[in-house]
Parts: structure tokens; sequence; C-alpha cells
């Protein structure tokens, strides 16, 4: 069980692909956005992708932690059940 349980967290997680093309594909479109703003716009546009990566890095956080917290949650009735 614990040679298991070493094995789940110690393997290096996955890169999806989609994910990957997809961040491509923003980048090349503010790219091209940029070109075709003046000044004030791409100040503009740089606070509201700022803001929302915040709200995506924010949830992501949120989200590990809830996670973590359940997995200890997990980890300790599993220790501590009385058996019958």
């Amino acid at each position: 069980m614990e040679n298991q349980l070493y094995d789940l967290l110690s393997k290096e997680p996955k890169i999806n692909k989609y994910y990957l093309g997809k961040s491509q594909s923003i980048r090349s479109d503010l790219g091209m956005l940029r070109k075709t703003l003046n000044r004030r716009q791409k100040k503009l546009l740089l606070r509201i992708v700022d803001d929302s990566n915040y709200l995506l890095e924010k949830a992501a956080f949120d989200n590990f932690e809830n996670g973590f917290r359940l997995a200890a949650k997990l980890m300790f009735e599993s220790l501590y059940t009385v058996d019958d």
C-alpha cells in the first residue's frame, strides 16, 4: 500500500496537449489584437487579461486547497477508523 501511494504521488503530472495548443492560440490572438489597438486600449486589454489570469489562478489554488483538505481528511479517517 505504501509503495502504491508513493508511486502515485511521485509521478510527474501529464501536460495535456489541448491546453498547450489553446494557450498558444490565445497568445497569438492577443498579439494580433495588440497590433490593432492604440496605447490606451492596449493598457485596458492588459488589465483585463491580468484580472482574468488572477481569477483563474485563485480558482486553481482554491481547488487545490479543497482537494488537499479532502485528501487529509480521508487519510485521517482511514488511520483512525476503529475496526469492529
